[in-house]
């Protein structure tokens, strides 16, 4: 891993998530870049008109502030590389632009930050990025802070393949943090009425040499509390999920889901995009 992006509204939860970030680099030594998005349209209607007549002093005065931030908490962290980087825009569509434009490798993000000029990142940016982003993300919950992953938990319903180029990020991932990879298999509808769903845990198992946890969820059943549940019970620094793209409504890894372990996890959610959204950045 190369290039670490973290957004920041300048937020408390901005700064858990740079903290988390310069924590997680200590295993990686990426360039950690930070980006900062304001809305020109609303910064004109709000700001006085003689710093709307300066655009560049407009955006050194944020450069500035992106600085002062990235100072206060990297203060412990020398010897990596920082960067920092004002763009204007939709800050949401960006962020996923910018990360695919500078080939990032993980983009690390707060769930929850400010309003007003610096929107909401919990549901308008951060779900956004983490649902549309082509490459992974790390969001961070709310008062999170790092610690030592011993245990990454990656929940499957076994209907999609795990790529070699997902496989290889995660397997790195986890080697790097000296961590384990846990398999669970979300599993509604029994294990092995679907021929696909045989197959591809067969793959699995010889993909990470390991069985699968089986994580029954019946219909009536919340599938999103239960991975929480079972993640809590195993004592996982992280889950990671590869959305399904275009799935049938029984589907049960979908965006809907994505966004709701988002909120219910009070741990960090990392999300390894599916190989259609990589091909496929949003405009």
């Amino acid at each position: 891993m190369k290039k670490i992006l973290v957004p920041v509204d300048f937020s408390e939860s901005a700064a858990n998530a740079l903290r988390y970030a310069l924590e997680l680099n200590r295993h990686f030594s990426a360039k950690i870049t930070l980006l900062y998005v304001f809305d020109m349209q609303v910064a004109i209607n709000i700001l006085p008109p003689e710093l709307n007549e300066n655009y560049i002093d407009f955006v050194r005065g944020f450069e500035e502030d992106l600085q002062h931030f990235l100072d206060k908490y990297s203060k412990e962290y020398s010897g990596y590389e920082y960067e920092i980087k004002v763009l204007a825009g939709e800050d949401n569509r960006v962020i996923v632009r910018y990360a695919a434009t500078e080939k990032a490798d993980l983009i690390i993000i707060g769930n929850k930050g400010v309003g007003g000029l610096r929107k909401w990142f919990f549901g308008s940016v951060a779900k956004y990025v983490l649902t549309h982003s082509p490459i992974p993300v790390i969001a961070i919950p709310v008062g999170f802070s790092f610690d030592k992953i011993r245990s990454i938990l990656l929940a499957s319903d076994f209907l999609e393949e795990i790529s070699d180029e997902q496989h290889a990020f995660l397997t790195g991932f986890a080697d790097k943090l000296k961590a384990d990879i846990d398999l669970v298999h979300v599993n509604s509808n029994g294990l092995f009425k679907n021929p696909k769903k045989e197959s591809i845990f067969r793959y699995l198992q010889l993909q990470f040499n390991k069985n699968p946890h089986l994580l029954t969820v019946e219909k009536e059943q919340d599938v999103d509390m239960a991975i929480k549940n079972f993640m809590e019970a195993h004592n996982t620094g992280l889950t990671v999920i590869i959305p399904h793209e275009h799935m049938m409504l029984d589907s049960m890894l979908s965006v809907n889901h994505t966004e709701r372990l988002m909120a219910l996890l009070e741990q960090p959610l990392m999300t390894i995009p599916s190989m259609e959204r990589q091909n496929n950045v949003p405009a």
